[in-house]
């Protein structure tokens, strides 16, 4: 009921997740549908992690489903500003961690599961990885006097030392302060004034111990995390084949901003789009998102048993219809050569009825990830997948302005984030307050 694939430790470990959230999640989803019900408003659906909405019963039922809504909810939302590039790549940073994911024709990659806290989830998801560098990841030596960037976090309480709720480690957050990309005279959230003092000290204190200048550690701290998050860009584009610099970053959180331009510059990147509400585009994530089903099993037969494959299609495709009738219905398959052991998911063209088209669409993915294919070989399909989807909201594109462009280096302040313009990037500002930037030939 909660995995219906082989890998029984996946599955037991998933099963288990699942058994020990969902009677906390129901109680609460309980509470908040009495509540909403008090106040007049419809029962809210709740994201899952694979990018799509549910109603209350269903998550309710199995609350695995929803573990990474959060970072699903800021790649849609990301997705739908980002459907008019080729390619576009999620960048949402925080306060804990920044989370990266792939969008091609306004469309995020898909993976049946993840790790988390050295455990297998194995559920239909999007494809983020996530790297812990954030605003609050704190700057170490080690051993060998070397500068590390987290994985240990400030957190909230007591937070970076210029929040000045007692923080006594340099972070990420603090770096951003002594070199004077965060401006420290305006009021955070109504009532934070950050500290510059405290900033620097703790900064000082580290570069003490690393034997540097106070602006070359706290540069140190950001090109550290920045090459952190270099390297999960290069996870969803280098080593699934594919070229990151033709990309748009499309760049949100809160500290997403700050770092973009350099994280762009990493991997090759010359665009980097940041919405006017880069600090809660996950919650327009969650109001451009659809309803989503999702349908798996494992089949393990040679894609020459057409027929059956072609029965098992129509049984998964009446699921996930009879749940969310008159949606748009997809079907992927997970397919490996004969005598291999990983496999690859790729999708069924055709609506799952013709078998040799899911063979050239494997020989081809298999090519574009590995560089080489053997379209001799029998191709065997391990796993089937069919998706409904319905009730996507699209959001309005915003369009660059003719305002003259602000020249990086520079600080540009928002609601909700700070953008850093590099140096060698120029920024345009949007018709929705975001910016638009580009780096110099």
């Amino acid at each position: 009921e909660v995995l219906p694939e082989i890998r029984e430790y996946e599955r037991a470990v998933t099963t288990a997740v699942d058994a020990a959230l969902t009677p906390v999640l129901r109680g609460y989803l309980r509470a908040l549908a009495d509540r909403a019900s008090e106040f007049g408003v419809p029962e809210p659906e709740i994201m899952q992690s694979n990018g799509g909405l549910i109603d209350l019963p269903g998550a309710a039922d199995h609350a695995s489903r929803t573990v990474l809504s959060g970072p699903a909810a800021g790649v849609i939302g990301a997705a739908a500003l980002g459907a008019r590039f080729p390619m576009a790549i999620t960048f949402d940073m925080g306060g804990t961690s920044c989370d990266v994911a792939l969008v091609q024709a306004g469309r995020p990659g898909r993976t049946g599961g993840t790790v988390i806290n050295g455990q297998p989830l194995h559920l239909p998801m999007l494809d983020v990885v996530t790297v812990s560098a954030g605003g609050g990841s704190i700057g170490w030596a080690d051993s060998g006097a070397a500068l590390r960037v987290g994985p240990r976090s400030a957190g909230a309480r007591p937070g970076p030392a210029a929040y000045g709720h007692g923080g006594d480690r340099a972070t990420v957050t603090d770096a951003n302060v002594v070199l004077g990309r965060l401006p420290v005279d305006v009021t955070l959230g109504g009532d934070l004034h950050l500290d510059p003092v405290a900033a620097a000290t703790v900064i000082d204190a580290l570069a003490d111990e690393l034997g540097l200048s106070r602006d070359d550690c706290a540069l140190g701290i950001i090109r550290v995390a920045n090459q952190e998050m270099a390297r999960a860009v290069r996870r969803v584009s280098v080593e699934r084949g594919i070229d990151p610099r033709g990309a748009a970053v499309i760049a949100f959180g809160g500290a997403g901003p700050l770092h973009a331009c350099e994280v762009a510059e990493e991997v090759g990147a010359r665009r980097v789009i940041v919405p006017a509400t880069a600090g809660m585009l996950a919650a327009r994530g969650l109001l451009a998102a659809g309803q989503r089903r999702d349908a798996v099993h494992t089949v393990l037969l040679p894609t020459s048993a057409a027929d059956d494959l072609r029965a098992e299609t129509a049984r998964l495709i009446a699921q996930v219809t009879a749940a969310l009738p008159d949606a748009r219905v997809t079907v992927s398959a997970d397919c490996r050569y004969v005598g291999q052991r990983h496999s690859l998911t790729v999708e069924w063209p055709g609506g799952g009825h013709d078998t040799t088209l899911l063979e050239a669409a494997f020989h081809h993915a298999h090519h574009d990830r590995f560089g080489g294919s053997e379209p001799d070989h029998p191709v065997e399909m391990v796993s089937l997948r069919v998706a409904a989807e319905r009730g996507a909201t699209p959001l309005p594109i915003p369009e660059r302005t003719t305002a003259a462009p602000v020249v990086g280096p520079a600080v540009c302040r928002m609601d909700g984030a700070t953008v850093w313009v590099a140096d060698g990037w120029r920024a345009h500002t949007t018709s929705d307050g975001g910016f638009d930037l580009e780096r110099e030939a």
